[in-house]
Formats: structure tokens, C-alpha cells, sequence
């Protein structure tokens, strides 16, 4: 590897390691992909990103973050000190995943929701007028239900 770009990575690794401590998780997240691009090997910018996408918890920083952990137990250079710790993520992260991922989905549903009824509102109708069915070959079915209690 050339000098400049071990360099870069240790200073990027560092600025990173600034934003951890001020909560800027987002900034150290960006500061170890900066660092990664000229050192893609380098435990304490994968460490450091996996850090800072833990504590953004969303689904998608979560999965990342399991991506970092997973391959820096991979890592030989990785030291023994962090490795329990690695153990650990790698058992705590999936099921949080699971869980933020559908409250992530639940949300995501009552806001298409939300859409639907405001367009459908101007015919009168809502997204409660619609039954989703599962088939059992994975498929769905939709079936109308007239609204109740209006009669011409």
C-alpha cells in the first residue's frame, strides 16, 4: 500500500474516531468509508463504523454493522481484546435487526396507508374498504368490502 493512502486512512480512521466522541455518528460512518476506500483491511475503521452504525440503529445501519463485525471476526489481525466483544454483537444484533426491521415495515405500512386513504377519501372510499387475503402459494388476493351503514 502507498505511504499517502496508509496515511489518509489513519488520519480519516481518527476524524472518525472525533465523531464518535461528539455523537456525530453519521460523520464517523462517512470518515471510516473515506478511510476503508484506502485501507479496506483496516479493524479500527471497520470497528469504529460498525460502532457508529450500531448506535444510529436503524435496520440498515444495524445490517451494516453486523457486515463489520462479521468480517473483522474473519480479520487474523483482529486482536484477541476485541474478539469477545465481536462474539457478542454477533449473537445481540440479528434479533435486533429482526425487531427494528419490522417496526421499520409497520410504520412504513400505516404511512402507505395513510396515502391510500388520502387519495382514496375522494371517492368516498378508505384502505379499510379493501381485505388482503394470503394465499398459500405466497400470493395474495384483494377483495372490496362496501363501506357499512350508508344507504341511498
Amino acid at each position: 500500500m502507498h505511504e499517502c493512502a496508509k496515511s489518509r486512512a489513519v488520519i480519516y480512521a481518527n476524524l472518525a474516531a472525533c465523531h464518535l466522541k461528539l455523537e456525530d455518528n453519521a460523520g464517523a460512518v462517512k470518515a471510516c468509508n473515506e478511510a476503508l476506500l484506502d485501507d479496506p483491511a483496516y479493524i479500527k475503521a471497520l470497528h469504529r463504523r460498525a460502532q457508529a452504525n450500531e448506535t444510529i440503529g436503524n435496520w440498515s445501519s444495524l445490517s451494516s454493522a453486523l457486515d463489520d463485525y462479521k468480517t473483522l471476526s474473519q480479520m487474523h489481525e483482529t486482536p484477541a481484546s476485541l474478539r469477545a466483544t465481536l462474539r457478542t454483537k454477533l449473537q445481540t444484533l440479528p434479533p435486533r435487526i429482526e425487531e427494528v426491521g419490522k417496526k421499520e415495515k409497520e410504520e412504513m405500512m400505516q404511512k402507505l396507508k395513510g396515502v391510500g386513504d388520502s387519495v382514496l377519501g375522494w371517492f368516498g372510499l378508505s384502505t379499510d374498504n379493501f381485505k388482503i387475503t394470503q394465499q398459500e402459494g405466497g400470493g395474495s388476493s384483494i377483495q372490496f368490502v362496501p363501506n357499512q351503514g350508508t344507504k341511498k
